[in-house]
């Protein structure tokens, strides 16, 4: 990688839109870039399961995107996101030649925004354990420590933004109605405006710890559910808003989560405390072992 590749690689989505606006760099040079990166890391970290390069190239050949992420490259997660003419296989051998027969509102608007789909990543299948290890694409690896995982479902996705392929790439969890979350979490819990939590019972789990073989078939749900047996399921039901947060580090260097749900509907809040413990103790230097920028 050149020096401007790499300075570029550092940089989060905001600053790569902004290069683009400034016509310091091109839409195309990002997308490049990217695809440069995801074809060097990926081999190593497996988070990128279905690529879409030639579809980003064309979406950037002769016009620039418009929208306030014009030009900058995104990953979308292989579970349920559908884009017209790709695969979604959702983590599973059942759908491994399904192709998406139209584009969901999620891409519509992730496209009117600027940003440019130039793969997918890697989830377990249908989402439904944290360990990111599906038979039909195999583990994602943690850039941290390549012997460990990343969790799940978003973990391919995470992988990704960590080792710098992408500013910024897609999760997603499942929720249910507000109706739903106004009955679980009580209201608004008597005023009170953050819970913190850790957001794993455990450090990264190694390779193969959480995901079920056809020798132990529940190997991934009874070790993998104590797992996240933290408020970050609470969020999930009832839709509260919440964040995880990297605020420190264990003795060998992996990155531990703090977990913060907050109010219903009130988003402003955690934002805000993130902008506050970034500057505390800032994180965003801080790469691993395999990232673009080595």
């Amino acid at each position: 990688m050149t020096a401007a590749a790499t300075e570029i690689a550092a940089l989060d989505a905001i600053a790569q839109a902004a290069l683009v606006r400034s016509g310091q760099v091109s839409a195309a040079e990002l997308v490049d870039g990217a695809i440069d990166r995801i074809e060097r890391l990926n081999p190593q970290l497996n988070a990128v399961v279905i690529p879409l390069f030639e579809q980003a190239r064309a979406a950037v050949a002769d016009a620039t995107p418009t929208g306030p992420f014009a030009g900058v490259p995104f990953l979308p997660k292989d579970l349920v996101v559908e884009i017209e003419g790709t695969p979604l296989r959702e983590g599973s051998m059942f759908l491994r030649d399904n192709v998406s027969t139209f584009t969901c509102e999620l891409v519509t608007r992730l496209r009117r925004a600027g940003l440019v789909m130039v793969g997918r990543t890697n989830s377990p299948e249908f989402g439904m354990v944290p360990a990111c290890e599906p038979q039909v694409h195999g583990p994602t690896r943690n850039p941290w420590d390549p012997r460990r995982s990343t969790s799940g479902s978003s973990g391919g996705s995470a992988a990704a933004v960590a080792s710098g392929m992408v500013p910024m790439a897609h999760g997603n969890d499942m929720k249910f109605s507000r109706t739903v979350a106004t009955f679980l979490s009580g209201g608004e819990r008597g005023g009170v405006d953050l819970w913190l939590t850790p957001t794993m019972s455990q450090p990264a789990a190694r390779i193969g710890e959480i995901a079920s073989t056809p020798a132990e078939p529940l190997k991934a749900l009874e070790r993998g559910a104590p797992t996240v047996a933290y408020p970050l399921v609470v969020a999930n039901i009832t839709g509260n808003p919440a964040m995880s947060i990297p605020l420190a580090q264990a003795p060998d260097g992996m990155p531990i989560g703090m977990h913060f749900l907050g109010r219903f509907g009130d988003e402003a809040t955690l934002l805000r405390l993130a902008a506050q413990l970034e500057l505390a103790r800032p994180w965003a230097a801080l790469t691993p072992p395999i990232h673009a920028t080595r």
